[in-house]
């Protein structure tokens, strides 16, 4: 309809640590070669409800799933699911916007591996309120 919209995402990000030491040091030890990997899966969707007034609401979900592999000893992955909803108020002609939530609604708390690259997420249940202006 008009005033409804979803949305869903699909991320994976692979990184690689490969070390290597002066051929002497690996006869000693040859653990010190490594080539460490890890795998990460976002998927994620949204549901959004936009009132011809301005008003709105939207509610997320992501749910993140990391695999590592190479780690000696073995690093485990993680899995969880990070829910975030909002409401708000965008200015007429978008000059902005005014809008409260709460993320992490799940308190959901994660060990992910700092090898990927990712967004830094709430670790606990947090009220976020945001202010954007568009000149």
């Amino acid at each position: 309809g008009r005033e409804w919209s979803v949305g869903a995402l699909y991320r994976f990000a692979w990184a690689e640590l490969e070390t290597r030491f002066p051929e002497l040091l690996p006869a000693v030890n040859p653990r010190l070669n490594t080539l460490e990997r890890g795998e990460l899966h976002q998927l994620g969707g949204y549901l959004l409800f936009n009132h011809p007034s301005g008003f709105f609401a939207r509610a997320e979900t992501q749910w993140y799933w990391q695999h590592n592999k190479g780690y000696n000893p073995a690093e485990p992955g993680d899995s969880f699911v990070h829910v975030n909803a909002f409401i708000g108020y965008r200015f007429p002609r978008l000059h902005g916007e005014i809008s409260v939530g709460v993320l992490n609604i799940t308190d959901e708390d994660y060990r992910l591996n700092p090898l990927n690259v990712y967004a830094e997420l709430p670790r606990e249940r947090v009220v976020a309120a945001r202010l954007r202006l568009n000149f």
